[in-house]
């Protein structure tokens, strides 16, 4: 069935469109390690790749600032799971793909960004 109870989505510039195709979509890559955070940079950077998700867990209860402890990233294709509370991972992670998240030819579409 696809997503939104059969219902078709469309986004501004038909960056994302929910459609049939996304519910046979393979399980997410669980991402933590470095190697693995540089599979997802070199995805993302891919020309084919022109849009994606981006949705944080984030970690407060009892500290004023808290941390994130999850990003979750989606594209056309696929779907990461980031585990940035792993070390090498957290410390990585700009170097990775701080460089995608700045690229203005690529959308970027992110939850509850307020």
């Amino acid at each position: 069935m696809p997503c939104g109870g059969g219902r078709s989505h469309s986004f501004p510039g038909a960056a994302l469109a929910c459609d049939a195709a996304s519910s046979s979509r393979p399980a997410p890559i669980f991402v933590d390690t470095e190697a693995g955070l540089r599979d997802v940079a070199l995805d993302l950077r891919r020309d084919a790749v022109t849009a994606f998700a981006v949705d944080l867990e984030h970690h407060s209860h009892r500290t004023f600032r808290g941390f994130t402890c999850l990003v979750q990233i989606s594209t056309r294709e696929r779907d990461y799971v980031i585990d940035v509370l792993v070390p090498g991972v957290r410390a990585r992670f700009r170097a990775e793909l701080g460089g995608i998240f700045e690229d203005p030819g690529k959308t970027k579409i992110l939850h509850g960004a307020d």
